[in-house]
């Protein structure tokens, strides 16, 4: 009797360890992280700790927890996680199993839109360091970026690439087991750290990680000055094409994703001329010449858009804007002369106004600007003044161009310096000028926020 009630127990007390066991078996199995360097790569530690919590939310195989230093967990941590930071190679990209990317930024070396340079070399930014290199989402005006060794920051195999990537490794001292566990057991839980941290990259790299940047996509922005057909190089243009007249700079224009003339003159076979100096038209064929030639848009809020009337004047912006070119500062009202032309893609605005004085002839400009029933240009001197105000606020104003002098003068009038410093400091990122008197004039503090210089062509 006394056998069968100690076989009834051991066999009870068997099947209840059984028990127990499939149940701690099919509970989530703690694991537990440790990072090496926490402290140096605070902003990539906290990303895996938020990671782990949102992992935590959406699977119920494991439970991880991550710990800054072993000394915080009184429990032996399973996983040691590293971080490696530093200059991507073609080496850093062949990865172990266990290592993710948590962190990539491109940067760029600066300079002053007014040095007259364009290039550098990786040494000089890394060895050297005797560049300033800066974050590439931390360049503003004035500043421009550098190529390094002729790539652009979004040039394949560009040398200025910053990573970090943390390696996974178990740790030797999670995997002891109990004797009775035996070395089977200790592989098995070997195994379901390897899968935990399998599970844990994998979710890494569909999460959106904000410390990962994408490659940059860099509009790369042409302008050009005075452009102006008449004389005979309208025949040029269309013969020869834009290298015809261009020259060099044709293959600039072509190859820029947004290029920008200052048109000096009108497209029309209509009107009569008014009483100027000067009078320039253009055939109706100019338009797709330099549609062909790769301008994206004209500044028609210059002294010459009015050269043959008012009916000529329409007629300029219908064939443009046929083309598929983009007019700033000029349209059928005062709306239409102040809205922005933004291109495909909207990676930003540009927008068109002038501000220059009375000819010695009789003529002023500030009799074309438009209103709210009258087609024209965005004049300062008129309601441009007031409208130029509104979309001077940033971020609206990507890129401004301006006309703000007259032929003959070495510098502008003081008003209209003053205009065109204030506009270009509230722009804030980019304006230009139609003529390099008016950016020398402007040599100062505000006038470095002028972008590049535009050549008369």
């Amino acid at each position: 009797m006394k056998k069968r009630v100690w076989f009834l127990f051991l066999l009870m007390l068997m099947l209840g360890g059984q028990l127990i066991f499939f149940s701690c078996a099919r509970r989530a199995m703690p694991v537990g992280i440790v990072f090496e360097n926490y402290f140096e790569f605070a902003r990539e530690g906290q990303f895996v700790e938020a990671l782990c919590e949102t992992l935590n939310a959406h699977q119920a195989e494991f439970v991880f927890s991550a710990f800054k230093t072993a000394s915080e967990t009184q429990a032996a941590p399973d996983i040691k996680l590293t971080f490696l930071g530093g200059w991507e190679t073609p080496a850093a990209q062949d990865e172990s199993p266990y290592t993710v990317l948590v962190s990539r930024a491109w940067f760029v070396p600066r300079k002053d839109a007014l040095e007259n340079r364009s290039d550098t070399t990786r040494a000089s930014c890394i060895e050297d360091n005797t560049e300033d290199v800066i974050a590439l989402s931390l360049l503003e005006p004035p500043f421009t970026a550098l190529r390094v060794d002729w790539l652009a920051a979004d040039s394949p195999g560009y040398p200025l690439v910053r990573s970090v990537r943390g390696t996974f490794a178990a740790l030797e001292k999670s995997l002891r087991a109990p004797w009775f566990f035996g070395k089977r057991r200790a592989q098995k839980r070997l195994d379901a750290i390897h899968a935990a941290a399998e599970l844990f990259i994998a979710f890494a790299q569909e999460a959106h990680n904000p410390l990962v940047e994408q490659p940059p996509k860099i509009a790369w922005l042409a302008s050009g000055g005075d452009v102006m057909l008449g004389r005979g190089a309208l025949e040029i243009l269309l013969k020869e094409g834009a290298r015809g007249i261009f020259g060099e700079t044709a293959a600039l224009l072509e190859a820029a994703d947004f290029a920008v003339i200052n048109l000096e003159g009108v497209i029309s076979a209509r009107g009569e001329k008014i009483p100027k100096s000067y009078n320039f038209s253009f055939a109706p064929a100019a338009a797709s010449a330099l549609k062909k030639a790769g301008i994206d848009a004209v500044l028609h809020a210059n002294n010459h858009v009015f050269d043959y009337g008012m009916d000529a004047f329409k007629d300029s912006v219908a064939f443009l804007q046929h083309e598929g070119i983009g007019v700033l500062g000029a349209g059928g009202n005062i709306a239409e002369a102040a809205a922005a032309f933004v291109p495909p893609g909207g990676a930003f605005r540009a927008y068109g106004i002038a501000s220059f004085p009375r000819e010695k002839n009789g003529w002023d400009g500030a009799n074309a600007a438009a209103d709210e029933t009258k087609a024209g240009m965005l004049h300062a001197k008129k309601s441009g003044r007031k409208n130029s105000k509104k979309i001077f606020r940033p971020p609206r104003l990507p890129w401004c161009f301006f006309t703000a002098a007259k032929n003959g003068l070495r510098a502008p009038t003081r008003e209209r310096a003053r205009f065109t410093a204030s506009s270009s400091k509230a722009a804030r990122i980019l304006s230009s000028a139609h003529t390099p008197m008016l950016c020398k004039a402007l040599s100062g503090t505000t006038a470095r926020r002028f972008f590049g210089r535009w050549a008369t062509m």
